[in-house]
């Protein structure tokens, strides 16, 4: 098991859960050794950061001269928002804008203020679902969790016991999306288990409110951290369920993409493994992870007997793998394999030596 990375980018702080050790490829001389290790500690890029102000809400819409029990009652809510005064409204829409252009700090403080003055409780609700995913997106964890404090006092009491229906339905979808912040925030923690929990509830008790288009990018973001929640604990086959059937923002597709390959080769279907981690590769991946995506990738390609693909990756791996790394996953074994088959034997005993002294 690989040490727990320190790095500041990485987001979950969870311990590591090895992949399952997998058969021995059918070469001769090749190393025993498959195993390969995966960080559950998600690392910066698996962050969406346009998400706080679109993810489920889509922007308050003002309705003019009506009281707000008409607004809020009406069965005729066309997105997920919460409505309130045009004033409000805008200022919100400065809030969200603010935000967006990186003055985060200024943007908390008014989005406060605008809580503190929101009298009505589905204002106040949905204001503060905004709040949890704006600190969580600075990494104020503590202040998320007080925020959520507040939202889920507002909505379990008034909407927990809303049925799922297939259209949008305001109170139906605060409640949705109280869990989903949850989920965040237990994630944010560290706290997998309990994110994992909340996530299934989510999905088994509102599936109608879910397959709406306005909580696309909830659903899938929703599915995509079901199945790096249950990959992380061992349940492979389950995780590959969601990962499979979901399309993953653009935010999300580095990471999803990662445990994805690492699904396929679980279940040996190794040209779908290479074919998805080919996809998770960008240019600020933590070294670790692409140590470990790339010796993956290795793997894939030599169980589809691409030999000098399966060295080139492996050679990619070591660039940036730690002694450790190295060492738990045979690099240099495998590498001793590859430039044998292809007959390069003056670099096989190179990797042999390396293999010795590691």
């Amino acid at each position: 098991m690989i040490e727990r990375q320190q790095d500041s980018s990485f987001g979950m702080g969870a311990q590591v859960n090895p992949i399952p050790p997998f058969a021995r490829p059918a070469k001769d001389g090749a190393p025993a050794s498959t195993k390969a290790e995966l960080r559950s500690d998600l690392p910066e890029w698996y962050y969406p950061h346009e998400s706080a102000f679109n993810c489920g809400y889509h922007g308050y819409k003002a309705h003019k001269g009506e009281p707000p029990a008409s607004r809020y009652l009406s069965d005729n809510v066309s997105s997920v928002g919460i409505t309130m005064n045009e004033a409000d409204a805008q200022r919100f829409e400065a809030i969200s804008n603010r935000f967006a252009v990186g003055d985060r700090i200024g943007a908390l403080e008014e989005l406060r203020n605008l809580i503190q003055r929101a009298s009505d409780p589905l204002d106040r609700a949905g204001l503060l679902y905004h709040e949890v995913l704006c600190l969580l997106e600075e990494r104020d964890t503590v202040r998320a969790e007080a925020s959520l404090k507040e939202l889920t006092a507002i909505v379990e009491p008034n909407f927990d016991s809303e049925s799922d229906v297939d259209q949008i339905n305001l109170k139906v979808s605060l409640a949705v999306m109280t869990r989903y912040a949850d989920a965040k925030v237990l994630i944010a923690k560290g706290d997998e288990n309990r994110a994992l929990a909340v996530l299934k509830e989510v999905v088994s008790r509102y599936p109608k409110q879910l397959s709406t288009s306005n909580f696309r990018e909830v659903k899938a973001e929703t599915y995509v951290r079901l199945g790096i929640l249950l990959a992380n604990a061992n349940r492979w086959l389950e995780a590959g369920e969601y990962l499979k059937n979901t399309t993953p923002l653009d935010s999300l597709k580095p990471v999803y993409y990662y445990y994805l390959g690492q699904f396929y080769f679980t279940v040996r279907d190794y040209a779908r493994a290479a074919e998805s981690l080919k996809k998770c590769f960008t240019n600020d991946m933590p070294p670790k992870w692409f140590a470990q995506a790339h010796y993956m990738l290795g793997l894939a390609e030599y169980h589809l007997l691409n030999v000098q693909a399966a060295k080139k990756e492996f050679e990619l791996s070591v660039q940036k793998a730690d002694p450790n790394y190295i060492r738990k996953s045979n690099i240099w074994g495998w590498l001793e394999a590859t430039s044998k088959a292809l007959g390069e034997y003056t670099e096989s005993e190179k990797y042999r030596k390396l293999k010795e002294e590691t």
